[in-house]
């Protein structure tokens, strides 16, 4: 039966999805851990920055040590550069998995649409095909009270 045949490819249609939509969400959670690490990370570095001016404050300015610090700034902000690069990198790839997230959402609701639509179509033929089954009986049962008669 064909409308069978329909229902199951479109259930499998939403299983596929349904584990589509699982795999996104590990990658949005793996995001967000990334960015959070990220974060720290830039926090981090920031108050290397600030430790640094600071530490020199205490002590007596020459040039080799202004030097020295200048280097070891420039190192510092370079990295942060860095990880503030890739936390808009991890950000746009997390918009991106809700994006496509929402996608596979709604292909799966459409996906129910037409599996619920062939799935009536089924009930309907077999209901059909047990009212023509019925009147069959109906007649044949009426065709042999007449002849009885």
């Amino acid at each position: 039966m064909p409308y069978k045949r329909m229902e199951n490819l479109y259930s499998t249609y939403c299983d596929s999805i349904v584990l589509k939509v699982i795999r996104s969400e590990r990658e949005i959670e793996r995001l967000e851990r990334l960015l959070a690490a990220n974060s720290q990370k830039r926090i981090d570095v920031s108050y290397d920055i600030i430790n640094l001016w600071n530490g020199i404050a205490e002590k007596e300015l020459t040039k080799h040590a202004i030097y020295n610090t200048k280097r070891k700034e420039s190192l510092l902000l370079s990295a942060l550069y860095r990880l503030e690069t890739e936390e808009n990198e991890l950000a746009q790839s997390k918009l991106q998995q809700e994006d496509e997230k929402l996608q596979l959402k709604l292909l799966r609701a459409r996906y129910e649409r037409k599996k619920r639509k062939w799935s009536l179509c089924r009930q309907q033929v077999k209901r059909q095909r047990n009212i023509k089954i019925m009147a069959r009986e109906e007649s044949l049962t009426e065709e042999s009270t007449s002849w009885k008669i």
